[in-house]
């Protein structure tokens, strides 16, 4: 799993003035948002935690007044699959939008980078923007631009869709591959099948590796040619239709025959890169270690814990069903043997016991690699936490982290444990592709 790349960081002889009342410090530059737009990754000040702001670069009253509105109306979008867009306002001539800041990338950097997606890996990224989608839809918002570069990934693979509602202020859209015929030539009173389109485009991109430019005027055949696998091939067919009444007629009918269609679908190669690059080394370092300026902050060393009293004296103590954890409790020195000692002697029903737990235990290997060798295994999940703690999975104590083992596909409840009593819970879907899981107890949330 490689380590993320951070965003580049500008020349630090041209410093970024703060915004929102000196609330948002500015430390680097992400890229543009638009030809009117400028995005930056800075920090919360008062929250201490770091963010995305994009600023409005234009000095147009109108259309400063549209990106004002349309940003507000974005923040009332709460769902798993959007990106949270913390506050919206105005500091002397510029407009700006502060949202949570993630660091997986997009899908066009995932590309970019490794190459087309296999099948159902695209189509996994894909539910996962479809899921977003519908709420969206479900509360009358429609994107009407969406683009591999507005769909982001976090560390742990899940997919997030950014810009909603931005379509609407700029006048002078940037034509793409990715926009609806209907929306070709600025029209943007459009409906949620653009959105369908837009999808539909995506994942051909993402499987194909190629930009949908001229996706409508390519035939059958030539389309077979970048998109190998029928299901998939089928999607992308049903959804760029070019009129809109012949295509999907919601997000949620998309989803559904995608997501009926998934498990037909071929595992991705052992080895494959997913959609998660969460980092090797966790530690308590919220500092940018690429920006010379950055006050540095000391990094917090993962110590193992310890187990309480309690717990090691009574396991059960511990929530679902732990492993032993005596073996961490203060050790008394043994008593010294003395040549009256009498000697002692093992009962032979415990020769039987054991012999009884080794079975068991050579049973259950065996069984496990059949299972791995008839069904081909289960899923890679991985867990860490901020410092490292006592890992529970579906309530069964795992170890402590970072703890890596695997589970069937599927919806798993992670718990986290410090010795203090402290505790974090995350609800994680592990993909054939895997799944990872993160909690950080100094903001006492999952990571992002």
């Amino acid at each position: 799993m490689s380590e993320p790349t951070d965003p580049p960081v500008p020349d630090p002889d041209v410093p970024l003035a703060p915004i929102g009342d000196g609330r948002y410090e500015l430390t680097h530059t992400l890229g543009t948002g638009g030809s009117h737009a400028a995005l930056y990754g800075g920090t919360d000040t008062q929250l201490g935690q770091p963010r995305a702001i994009k600023i409005l670069t234009s000095p147009d009253e109108a259309l400063r007044s549209r990106f004002l509105e349309e940003s507000t109306a974005t923040m009332a979008l709460r769902h798993p699959g959007v990106v949270d867009v913390y506050d919206v306002g105005s500091d002397g001539d510029r407009a700006y939008i502060v949202s949570e800041l993630l660091r997986g990338g997009s899908l066009l950097d995932w590309v970019h980078k490794n190459g087309a997606m296999p099948p159902r890996l695209a189509a996994e990224a894909t539910v996962g923007a479809l899921n977003a989608l519908v709420f969206a839809h479900m509360n009358f918002v429609v994107h009407g631009d969406l683009k591999p570069s507005n769909v982001l990934l976090t560390r742990s693979g899940a997919v997030k869709l950014t810009d909603f509602g931005l379509v609407r202020v700029f006048e002078n859209m940037e034509e793409h591959g990715y926009l609806a015929p209907e929306q070709r030539g600025g029209r943007k009173q459009v409906d949620a099948r653009a959105d369908v389109y837009a999808v539909g485009a995506i994942l051909y991109m993402l499987v194909s590796g190629q930009e949908p430019s001229a996706i409508l005027g390519l035939d059958a055949a030539s389309l077979r040619r970048g998109v190998t696998n029928g299901d998939i091939l089928a999607v992308i067919e049903q959804a760029t239709e070019e009129a809109p009444d012949d295509r999907y007629g919601s997000a949620q009918e998309m989803l559904d025959d995608l997501k009926a269609r998934i498990e037909a679908l071929p595992l991705p190669d052992a080895g494959s890169p997913s959609l998660a690059t969460a980092p090797a080394e966790p530690t308590l370092n919220f500092g940018d270690g690429d920006d010379p300026k950055a006050t540095p902050v000391p990094s917090v060393p993962l110590l193992p814990p310890k187990a309480t009293d309690a717990e090691a004296a009574d396991p059960s103590k511990l929530p679902g069903t732990p492993a032993p954890v005596t073996d961490r409790a203060p050790k008394t020195a043994a008593p010294a043997k003395t040549e009256e000692s009498a000697p002692s002697f093992i009962d032979p029903k415990l020769y039987a016991v054991a012999a009884l737990a080794v079975g068991a235990a050579l049973t259950f290997v065996l069984l496990a690699g059949a299972y791995q060798i008839l069904l081909g295994g289960g899923s890679t999940l991985e867990v860490q936490s901020y410092p490292t703690s006592l890992i529970y999975v579906d309530g069964t104590y795992v170890g402590q982290s970072p703890w890596r083992g695997t589970v069937s596909p599927g919806t798993h409840e992670v718990n986290f444990r410090l010795e203090n009593g402290s505790s974090g819970h995350q609800t994680v879907d592990v993909l054939s592709s895997g799944g990872y899981a993160c909690w950080n107890f100094r903001s006492n949330r999952a990571c992002e």
